[in-house]
């Protein structure tokens, strides 16, 4: 996980999706009170090495917490397994949480690949993070179903709703495909890729990418 360029006073993070450890994190306004902090489940975003927290998300479209109000206190993001507690103590759901289904829509899919990284046994570390992208149908007919499995990069279905998309942080690697034709004709097309799956891609896939995670 990369550090982070920002301040740890400013960036704050709080739980985005039921029975999960993701964690949306934006910049917080200052001057906010350490109990409405704690009241709204907000936690520091970034760790004392100056690492992100687990599971942490910046800046995303999707998903986003709700956000609750209360008179004379003000308006602000509430992690999502504590807003029962909020509103006992008075605050009322100014916006509801933000999900992303996921699916097909006109002349695109909606893919996704999972971000987490694996330990020394292999196994992934972390709450699953599925960045999802929409893959148009003319790109998505070029690749091969065997390379799109390679590179670690799933179709969604209507049953997804803990898709990550549009996030500043994190960001995946991206791969690109080329082939040239017995005719000299250059064919290339290229989509995210799951890290785990950098060692391993197929032939004809360079990496065009790092990305930030």
């Amino acid at each position: 996980m990369v550090a982070s360029t920002y301040d740890d006073r400013e960036i704050v993070a709080c739980r985005v999706i039921p029975n999960s450890d993701l964690k949306f994190g934006w910049r917080s306004p200052s001057g906010v009170k350490e109990t409405t902090r704690t009241m709204l489940g907000h936690v520091p975003g970034i760790n004392a090495d100056g690492s992100y927290v687990t599971g942490f998300i910046l800046g995303a479209n999707f998903p986003q917490p709700p956000r609750m109000q209360k008179r004379g206190v003000g308006n602000y993001y509430c992690a999502i397994d504590r807003v029962n507690e909020t509103r006992a103590d008075g605050w009322r759901q100014a916006s509801p949480a933000k999900y992303l289904r996921g699916g097909k829509r006109a002349k695109t899919t909606l893919v996704v690949i999972d971000l987490r990284l694996n330990n020394e046994e292999g196994n992934p570390v972390g709450p699953v993070m599925k960045i999802a992208r929409y893959m148009r149908d003319t790109t998505k007919g070029r690749i091969t179903a065997a390379d799109l499995a390679a590179l670690g990069v799933e179709e969604t279905t209507a049953a997804d709703s803990d898709l990550i998309y549009g996030a500043e942080y994190p960001v995946p690697p991206e791969a690109r495909f080329t082939a040239v034709s017995t005719e000299s004709k250059v064919d290339t097309y290229g989509t995210m890729i799951d890290p785990k799956k950098i060692d391993t891609m197929p032939a004809g896939w360079a990496l065009t990418a790092n990305g930030k995670y």
